[in-house]
Protein backbone atom coordinates (compact mmCIF):
# COMPACT_ATOMS: atom_id res chain seq x y z
CA UNK A 1 0.00 0.00 0.00
CA UNK A 2 1.44 3.37 -1.10
CA UNK A 3 1.30 6.44 1.07
CA UNK A 4 -0.06 9.49 -0.71
CA UNK A 5 1.79 12.68 0.14
CA UNK A 6 -0.17 15.91 -0.22
CA UNK A 7 1.30 19.38 -0.17
CA UNK A 8 -1.19 21.99 0.92
CA UNK A 9 -0.72 25.04 -1.31
CA UNK A 10 -3.43 27.23 0.23
CA UNK A 11 -1.21 28.77 2.98
CA UNK A 12 1.55 29.42 0.43
CA UNK A 13 -0.88 31.10 -1.95
CA UNK A 14 -2.37 33.16 0.86
CA UNK A 15 1.04 34.42 1.96
CA UNK A 16 1.99 35.29 -1.63
CA UNK A 17 -1.19 37.31 -2.05
CA UNK A 18 -0.66 39.12 1.28
CA UNK A 19 2.90 40.05 0.30
CA UNK A 20 1.67 41.24 -3.10
CA UNK A 21 -0.99 43.37 -1.43
CA UNK A 22 1.55 44.93 0.93
CA UNK A 23 3.90 45.75 -1.95
CA UNK A 24 1.06 47.30 -3.96
CA UNK A 25 0.18 49.56 -1.04
CA UNK A 26 3.77 50.59 -0.29
CA UNK A 27 5.22 50.97 -3.82
CA UNK A 28 3.62 54.30 -4.81
CA UNK A 29 5.36 55.94 -1.83
CA UNK A 30 8.82 54.59 -2.56
CA UNK A 31 9.81 57.11 -5.24
CA UNK A 32 8.05 60.09 -3.71
CA UNK A 33 10.04 63.24 -3.23
CA UNK A 34 10.34 64.93 0.13
CA UNK A 35 9.74 68.27 -1.62
CA UNK A 36 6.29 69.25 -2.86
CA UNK A 37 6.28 71.07 -6.20
CA UNK A 38 3.60 72.39 -8.56
CA UNK A 39 4.56 71.04 -11.97
CA UNK A 40 3.77 72.96 -15.14
CA UNK A 41 0.85 71.62 -17.17
CA UNK A 42 1.11 70.19 -20.67
CA UNK A 43 -1.35 68.64 -23.14
CA UNK A 44 1.05 65.84 -24.01
CA UNK A 45 2.23 64.81 -20.55
CA UNK A 46 2.86 61.06 -20.37
CA UNK A 47 4.06 58.70 -17.68
CA UNK A 48 6.67 56.51 -19.34
CA UNK A 49 7.61 53.50 -17.23
CA UNK A 50 11.40 53.47 -17.53
CA UNK A 51 14.29 53.63 -15.11
CA UNK A 52 14.43 57.19 -13.86
CA UNK A 53 16.66 59.32 -11.71
CA UNK A 54 14.26 61.91 -10.35
CA UNK A 55 15.61 65.33 -9.42
CA UNK A 56 13.03 67.62 -7.80
CA UNK A 57 13.60 71.36 -7.49
CA UNK A 58 11.37 73.41 -5.17
CA UNK A 59 10.50 77.05 -5.75
CA UNK A 60 12.90 78.06 -2.96
CA UNK A 61 15.82 76.24 -4.64
CA UNK A 62 15.88 73.08 -2.50
CA UNK A 63 16.96 69.98 -4.45
CA UNK A 64 15.78 66.43 -3.81
CA UNK A 65 17.20 63.31 -5.48
CA UNK A 66 15.46 60.01 -4.89
CA UNK A 67 13.68 61.18 -1.76
CA UNK A 68 16.61 62.79 0.04
CA UNK A 69 17.31 66.51 0.10
CA UNK A 70 20.80 67.52 -1.06
CA UNK A 71 22.86 70.64 -1.81
CA UNK A 72 23.73 71.57 -5.40
CA UNK A 73 27.39 70.72 -4.69
CA UNK A 74 26.35 67.12 -3.91
CA UNK A 75 24.32 66.78 -7.12
CA UNK A 76 27.07 65.93 -9.61
CA UNK A 77 28.78 63.20 -7.53
CA UNK A 78 25.40 61.65 -6.78
CA UNK A 79 24.31 61.75 -10.43
CA UNK A 80 27.63 60.21 -11.52
CA UNK A 81 27.17 57.41 -9.01
CA UNK A 82 23.58 56.71 -10.07
CA UNK A 83 24.36 56.92 -13.80
CA UNK A 84 27.37 54.61 -13.44
CA UNK A 85 25.01 51.97 -12.01
CA UNK A 86 22.44 52.49 -14.79
CA UNK A 87 23.78 54.46 -17.79
CA UNK A 88 20.48 54.11 -19.69
CA UNK A 89 18.40 55.75 -16.95
CA UNK A 90 16.41 58.86 -17.80
CA UNK A 91 17.18 61.98 -15.79
CA UNK A 92 13.74 63.38 -14.89
CA UNK A 93 13.76 66.95 -13.63
CA UNK A 94 10.63 67.89 -11.69
CA UNK A 95 10.80 71.63 -11.10
CA UNK A 96 8.19 73.92 -9.63
CA UNK A 97 6.45 75.92 -12.34
CA UNK A 98 7.51 79.21 -10.72
CA UNK A 99 11.22 78.45 -11.26
CA UNK A 100 13.06 80.17 -14.11
CA UNK A 101 14.52 78.02 -16.85
CA UNK A 102 17.99 79.38 -16.07
CA UNK A 103 17.83 77.64 -12.68
CA UNK A 104 16.85 74.34 -14.31
CA UNK A 105 19.55 74.77 -16.93
CA UNK A 106 22.24 74.30 -14.26
CA UNK A 107 20.78 70.88 -13.41
CA UNK A 108 20.46 70.00 -17.11
CA UNK A 109 24.15 70.83 -17.63
CA UNK A 110 25.13 68.84 -14.54
CA UNK A 111 23.18 65.83 -15.80
CA UNK A 112 24.73 66.01 -19.25
CA UNK A 113 28.25 66.36 -17.86
CA UNK A 114 27.63 63.32 -15.65
CA UNK A 115 26.69 61.23 -18.69
CA UNK A 116 22.88 61.35 -18.79
CA UNK A 117 21.86 60.29 -22.30
CA UNK A 118 18.15 60.98 -21.81
CA UNK A 119 16.77 63.99 -19.96
CA UNK A 120 13.10 64.85 -19.42
CA UNK A 121 11.24 67.71 -17.76
CA UNK A 122 8.33 66.63 -15.54
CA UNK A 123 4.88 68.06 -16.25
CA UNK A 124 1.29 67.35 -15.23
CA UNK A 125 -1.42 66.56 -17.73
CA UNK A 126 -4.21 69.17 -17.99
Amino acid sequence: MEQKIDIDLIPLTSMALIILLILMIISPNISRSSIEVKLPEAETAQDKRTDKIIVTVANDGRIDVGGSEIDFEELMPLLKKKLSRNPEATLLIRADKSIYYSDIELILKAGRSCGAKKVAIGTEKN
